[in-house]
């Protein structure tokens, strides 16, 4: 499939700024999943910049603006062909898999936690298997519902709620993953019809990753586009900065991703 897509960040400040340092995570990479065909960029103010990888692979663009302004704006649109193959190869090295196995930030177990995966685990089955199992029981009793967690909630807190949104299902999913030592990634972005940036998380089995969405209950296939992946959210946060002058800040993100051939 040929998809569309156009992801937009309006960083707005009360006062106009200076010295705005930031570095940002919003460009898309090619993977066995999907091969980006086109990509433009858009900045405003205007000004150059540069890009690197992280830890992950995941692409960082990064610059400064030096002088005054009171508005910070960022258009990525492009076209991607995705559904390319169900599962990504295995590229990382061993180290990489046990930190997906190791609990962050985000994601580390508490009592609640600890409660479900007693309940849910069940001994004999596969990797896949037993990722498949821990998605479907989830999906049947966390409820979605926006504004009953914010960006700072970990899984262990979403969990005692049993609400949340999808940043929440992959934490809490990704949780549960490594409790039982399968390595699980954190990702983000973006999905055919959803209207705002997706979380999903990708699990590793028999040396590939497949992408799990909890948040629909499905695998990941050609109706998304991969952004980023990491151990949890705090390495997937699209937009960061720091700047000079006291202000108040306001964002806002809106994504569209529509099939090519409709």
């Amino acid at each position: 499939m040929e998809l569309e897509f156009s992801y937009s960040m309006l960083c707005e400040f009360s006062n106009p700024i200076k010295e705005h340092h930031f570095a940002l995570k919003c460009l898309p990479l090619d993977t066995n999943r999907q091969h980006i065909i086109e990509l433009q960029l858009n900045i405003e103010p205007h000004l150059k910049y540069n890009t690197q990888s992280d830890s992950f692979g995941n692409q960082i663009m990064y610059g400064s603006i030096p002088y005054l302004h009171d508005r910070f704006y960022v258009v990525l649109s492009g076209r991607a062909e995705t559904g390319l193959d169900v599962c990504e190869y295995h590229q990382a090295d061993d180290y990489m898999l046990d930190l997906y196995r190791t609990p962050s930030r985000y994601t580390k177990p508490g009592a609640e936690l600890k409660r479900f995966f007693q309940k849910a685990y069940v001994s004999g089955l596969s990797n896949y298997e037993m990722s498949l199992h821990f998605m479907d029981t989830l999906y049947e009793y966390f409820s979605y519902e926006t504004g009953a967690t914010t960006i700072k909630t970990t899984a262990e807190e979403a969990l005692r709620k049993w609400r949340g949104v999808c940043q929440d299902y992959a934490h809490i999913l990704t949780a549960a993953l490594r409790m039982a030592k399968i390595p699980s990634r954190y990702v983000v972005g973006m999905m055919l019809g959803e209207g705002a940036s997706h979380a999903w998380v990708d699990v590793h089995c028999k040396g590939y990753w497949y992408g799990l969405d909890l948040t629909h209950n499905k695998l990941v296939d050609e109706n998304y586009i991969k952004i980023s992946h990491g151990r949890d959210y705090g390495d997937c946060i699209v937009s960061r900065g720091v700047f000079h002058n006291f202000t108040q800040q306001t964002q806002q993100i809106k994504v569209i991703v529509k099939n090519s051939n409709q």
